[in-house]
C-alpha cells in the first residue's frame, strides 16, 4: 500500500475502505464460485440434487433485484434473496433461516484480510485517523463487521447497502449516507480504497471524492498473464483463487513459481493418470525415470496412491533393444545423441575408442564430428554398423542385465500394466514392450503421458496410449503449446538423480546404474526443487481448502487439461521478465550426456536485455544442419523473412522444420 495514501489518511482525511475483494478476500475465483460450493452444503443439508441449487441461487438473486429495482429500491437483502430460493426450490419456509446459516458460514470460512490494507487501517487508526468500511451488499452489516473483526480490522464502523438501501455504484448514495454517519460536512474529507473501478472509482470521483484505487486480486494476476481457469467448477474456482492469492500477495520466486504453474499442471495430470489406471483395471503403476519422480511422489503424497518408480533411460532401453531388433535399434540410438561428437556417443553407448585402427576404421576421421542433422545421423548409424560386433557385444551384456532389473521390479507378472511419463513419440512404450516380451512377460501395457505428438507410434492392442494434454497431435493447439518447449518441459521435471546408465549385480539382484553429474544435482536442488515444493504445496492448498469447504473429490481430473496447462503454455511463449530471470540459469545439456556442454535457456541480447529461447528453438538453432543457409532461405522466401522479422518465428529453419518441409519450400532461390 502506498505511504502517500497513509499520509493522506493521516492528515485529517476520513479513510472509507470497500470490504469485498479490497478489505477482504475470498479464496475462491470469482463472487459467484461461492455458490458452486454452496450447492453441496445445500444438497447435504436438504437432499435436493445439486444440479439445481447454484443455477436456482443465482436465479433467485436476479429476480428479487429486479423487482427491487422496479419499486425503486437500490439494495436487497439475504432474507429476501432466501425467501424466493425457497419458492424456487419448493421447499418449506421454515429453511429460510437454515439456507442463511449455511451461506454466512461458507463466506466467513472463505473470507481472509488482505494484508496491505490491513496494514493501512492499522496505522491510520493507531496514528489517531478515522475510518470506516463501505459496502454494496445484501449480507447483515453485523455479520460483515464480525468478519472483519476476525479478520484483525479491530472496532470495524460498517456501513452497508443492505440496512441504508442506498449504494456506492447509484450516484454514490452510501458515500452521503456515511457522512451523516461519521458528521463530516463534505464526502470530499474522504478517502476511499477499493477494487471497482465503477463504484470505488468513477462514482466517488464524480463526488469528489480522493480514491486510491486498489486492485482485486483475480485482476491483478489477470494482467501478470496467470489466469488459467476456463470451467465453472468449483474445484477450478478453488484452484484459481489461491493461485490469485499466491501470485498477488508476493514477488515472484521460484516456490511461487511451482506454485502456479506445476501445481496446475500436476493437479489435473496426476489424478487423470490415476483414474485411466483405474478405468483400465491396471495392477500397478510404473512412473518411468527421470520424469515420473515427481509425479510419482505427487500421487503418493497428495493422493494417498503408492506406486512404482522404474529406473530406465533411453539410453538403456535402446542399447538393449539392438539384442532385439538391430536395424530398428540403430534408427533409435543413432538419433539419440544428436548434439554430441560422435566419440562422445560412442563413448556413452560403451565402445572404446581407439587413436588408429586398420583399413576398415574409416569412421575414425570423423570422431570430433557432432551430430547435429540427418547426414550427421546417417554417418553414425554406418559408423554403428561398422562397430556391429562390438555394439551387439554391449547390448547382450545390457539386455541381460536390464532383464534382470526388471525381473526384481515385479514389471514381468502384471496381467496389465500402466507406463506413467512425460511422453512425446511413444517410442519408450514400443521399446519397453518389445523387451518385456522378451523376459516372458504376458500382460498387456497402458500408457499414460502428458502429451503425445502426431508422429507418436500407435501400440497394438490390447496395449493402448493415451495423453493427457494431447494425442497423436490432437488437439493441434496442446501439441503447438507443448511443442514451443519440450526441453525446458522436461528439465522443470527433472530429479535429485542421474540418468540410468546400466545396472550393477548385486548379490543376484541388479540396481540400477545413475550418472553422477554434480551439476545437474545442484541444478535440481537449487532451482527445481523450489518448484516442486511450490507445486506440492498448492496441491494441498487445493484439497485441504476444498476439504473444509466439503467440496467432494469424485471427479477426475480436477481441472480440464487446458485449465492444467495454461499457466505453463504462457510461461513457454510469453515469459515475465522476472520468470527469465529465475529460470535462465536452468541448463540442458544433449541426452545429459557425458562431458557435453550444457547451454542455458536464457542468453543475453542488445544492452543486456535477457531474452527466453525455449528448449526446442534454442536447440533448433544451435544444430542448424550445414546444408541449410539461412540467408538463401529467407531470401527465396519473403513472406517467411518477414514473419520472422515480425517475431512469429524464431528464424527460418524454425520456419523451415514447422511449414517449410510440408509445403515444399525452396531453401535457396536456385
Amino acid at each position: 500500500m502506498s505511504v502517500h495514501a497513509i499520509d493522506l489518511a493521516r492528515s485529517g482525511m476520513v479513510l472509507t475502505l470497500d470490504v469485498f475483494d479490497t478489505a477482504l478476500a475470498r479464496q475462491l475465483d470469482q463472487p459467484d464460485d461461492v455458490y458452486n460450493v454452496l450447492e453441496h452444503r445445500i444438497a447435504d443439508a436438504l437432499g435436493i440434487p445439486l444440479p439445481r441449487v447454484a443455477g436456482l441461487r443465482r436465479r433467485a438473486e436476479n429476480e428479487v433485484r429486479q423487482a427491487a429495482w422496479a419499486r425503486g429500491e437500490r439494495e436487497v437483502t439475504l432474507e429476501d434473496i432466501h425467501k424466493r430460493m425457497v419458492k424456487l426450490l419448493g421447499v418449506k419456509v421454515e429453511v429460510v433461516s437454515r439456507l442463511s446459516s449455511l451461506e454466512t458460514e461458507l463466506e466467513s470460512a472463505l473470507l481472509v484480510p488482505r494484508e496491505e490494507v490491513r496494514e493501512l487501517y492499522r496505522r491510520v487508526m493507531e496514528g489517531g485517523g478515522r475510518a470506516c468500511f463501505l459496502t454494496d451488499t445484501f449480507f447483515p452489516e453485523a455479520f460483515v463487521a464480525t468478519v472483519l473483526e476476525r479478520s484483525g480490522y479491530a472496532s470495524p464502523l460498517v456501513i452497508a447497502s443492505s440496512k441504508h438501501g442506498k449504494t456506492k455504484s447509484y450516484r454514490g448514495e452510501l458515500f452521503h449516507a456515511a457522512a451523516r454517519r461519521l458528521g463530516v460536512e463534505d464526502v470530499r474529507e474522504f478517502l476511499h480504497v477499493g477494487d471497482n473501478l465503477v463504484s470505488d472509482v468513477r462514482v466517488p470521483s464524480s463526488l469528489g471524492v480522493r480514491v486510491w484505487h486498489f486492485p482485486a486480486e483475480r485482476d491483478v494476476v489477470a494482467r501478470s498473464g496467470g489466469r488459467f481457469r476456463q470451467t465453472g467448477s468449483a474445484w477450478s474456482g478453488v484452484a484459481q483463487g489461491l493461485v490469485n492469492r499466491r501470485w498477488a500477495s508476493e514477488e515472484v520466486d521460484l516456490e511461487s513459481l511451482g506454485y502456479g504453474v506445476l501445481g496446475p499442471l500436476w493437479l489435473g495430470f496426476v489424478p487423470w493418470v490415476l483414474s485411466r489406471a483405474k478405468r483400465d483395471m491396471v495392477d500397478q503403476l510404473f512412473f518411468l525415470s527421470r520424469d515420473g519422480y515427481c509425479l510419482k511422489e505427487t500421487a503418493q503424497k497428495a493422493f494417498g496412491e503408492g506406486h512404482s518408480y522404474l529406473h530406465v533411460s533411453r539410453h538403456v532401453l535402446y542399447l538393449a533393444f539392438v539384442h532385439v531388433d538391430f536395424e530398428e535399434a540403430l534408427n533409435l540410438l543413432s538419433q539419440n545423441y544428436s548434439g554430441l561428437t560422435f566419440r562422445q556417443a560412442l563413448e556413452r553407448i560403451g565402445l572404446e575408442v581407439g587413436s588408429e585402427g586398420g583399413r576398415g576404421d574409416w569412421w575414425l576421421n570423423h570422431l570430433e564430428r557432432v551430430i547435429s542433422g540427418a547426414q550427421d545421423v546417417e554417418l553414425f548409424k554406418g559408423v554403428l554398423v561398422a562397430r556391429q560386433k562390438d555394439l551387439k557385444a554391449v547390448a547382450a551384456q545390457m539386455h541381460e542385465r536390464l532383464g534382470g532389473y526388471l525381473k526384481g521390479t515385479g514389471i514381468l507378472s502384471g496381467r496389465r500394466i500402466g507406463l506413467v511419463d512425460l511422453g512425446w513419440h511413444g517410442s519408450l512404450q514400443k521399446v519397453l514392450r518389445a523387451l518385456l516380451d522378451g523376459f516372458g512377460f504376458k500382460g498387456a501395457v497402458s500408457g499414460y503421458y502428458l502429451g503425445l505428438f502426431e508422429q507418436a507410434k500407435v501400440p497394438e492392442m490390447p496395449d493402448t496410449a493415451e495423453g493427457y494434454l494431447c494425442t497423436r497431435g490432437e488437439p493441434l493447439g496442446a501439441q503447438a503449446a507443448l511443442r514451443e518447449g519440450p526441453s525446458v518441459i522436461e528439465l522443470l521435471h527433472s530429479a535429485p538423480h542421474g540418468s540410468v546408465i546400466g545396472f550393477e549385480d548385486e548379490r543376484s539382484r541388479y540396481q540400477p546404474i545413475l550418472q553422477d553429474r554434480p551439476g545437474e544435482v545442484s541444478q535440481y536442488r537449487d532451482l527445481v526443487a523450489p518448484m516442486h515444493e511450490g507445486a506440492r504445496r498448492f496441491i494441498a492448498d487445493v484439497l485441504d481448502l476444498g476439504e473444509m469447504l466439503g467440496v467432494p473429490i469424485d471427479t477426475a481430473p480436477l481441472l480440464r487439461p487446458g485449465e492444467a496447462a495454461a499457466n505453463l503454455f504462457r510461461l513457454l511463449s510469453a515469459p515475465r521478465p522476472a520468470e527469465v530471470a529465475l529460470l535462465g540459469g536452468l541448463t540442458l545439456s544433449p541426452d545429459f550426456g557425458l562431458n557435453t556442454p550444457e547451454v542455458p535457456l536464457a542468453g543475453w541480447r542488445g544492452r543486456g536485455v535477457q531474452v527466453w529461447p525455449a528448449g526446442t528453438r534454442l536447440w533448433n538453432r544451435l544444430k542448424v544442419p550445414a546444408w541449410f543457409d539461412e540467408a538463401k532461405y529467407l531470401a527465396a522466401n519473403p513472406d517467411v523473412d518477414a514473419a520472422v522479422s515480425a517475431g512469429r518465428f524464431e528464424s527460418g529453419y524454425d520456419h523451415y522444420l514447422k511449414f517449410g518441409v510440408k509445403e515444399w519450400r525452396k531453401i535457396s532461390e536456385v
